[in-house]
């Protein structure tokens, strides 16, 4: 699947190309350690290669910008968004977000499992992310917080 968002924004799949799956993985290596909410920073290659082909997402996308890619953009089967974009084109979230959904839908609610509309975690520590959420609509519908082995 791809989504044309405009002449200069394009989302593709990044499963079905061994060039996005690198770009993806060199993305992700440049992210800043406040972007980080579940992911380890020491993550091979090989690793990640396999973590993609095992297609844990329901959609996955590379962000591009002029044939360049600058972020990355995922949706689980219970309806929760992975977003990472670089800072330079932060400006582009909002019109990457409505392209988006205008493609992509809500999965129906199930119980327990997952709502009815689209969630983003967002680090605790990113406040711009958390800035530009909130101007585009989203809203704080809870905190989540994680529990250290002792």
């Amino acid at each position: 699947m791809k989504i044309i968002i405009n002449k200069f924004l394009v989302l593709e799949n990044i499963q079905k190309s061994n060039e996005n799956i690198e770009a993806a993985y060199k993305l992700y290596k440049s992210r800043p350690k406040y972007h980080h909410v579940s992911a380890k920073k020491k993550l091979l290659f090989s690793e990640h290669t396999r973590f993609v082909q095992n297609n844990p997402y329901r959609k996955w996308f590379i962000i591009k910008f002029n044939n360049n890619p600058v972020g990355t953009i995922y949706f689980t089967f219970e309806n929760n968004i992975g977003f990472f974009i670089l800072d330079k084109y932060l400006k582009y979230t909002k019109k990457i977000v409505n392209g988006i959904f205008a493609k992509v839908k809500p999965l129906p609610k199930k119980l327990s499992i997952n709502q009815d509309k689209f969630t983003i975690n967002i680090s605790s520590n990113n406040k711009r992310y958390q800035k530009i959420i909130n101007d585009i609509g989203g809203k704080i519908i809870q905190k989540t917080f994680i529990f250290k082995k002792k």
